[in-house]
């Protein structure tokens, strides 16, 4: 999150996302109630590679998340259709503050 040129480090094929995703989704089944799924789409529909304004937003709407107690456990940052812009997918984890 600190170097706005950092894309990451692993790239992985299909197979291997689904893997990774299926076998995640598998560990965290027992908290399925705590979890969230948020897509977010970058508002500008001209940026269709990761850059440094999709990193300052995507920092923004962090902060604000974590504000409500809702804690990013993955974050998937992708363009995978031709035409659309970036975006990426935030898998979110609730702790409440009362407990």
């Amino acid at each position: 999150m600190d170097n706005p040129e950092d894309i990451g480090v692993f790239q992985f094929d299909l197979k291997a996302r689904k893997a990774i995703k299926n076998r995640f989704f598998d560990q965290w089944n027992n908290d399925v109630d705590h979890l969230f799924f948020a897509r977010v789409e970058c508002p500008r529909d001209d940026i269709f590679e990761w850059n440094e304004y999709m990193h300052k937003e995507m920092q923004s709407i962090l902060y604000d998340l974590i504000k409500e107690h809702y804690y990013p456990v993955l974050i998937v940052i992708h363009n995978d259709q031709p035409k659309d812009s970036c975006h990426f997918h935030i898998l979110l984890d609730y702790i409440d503050p009362d407990n």
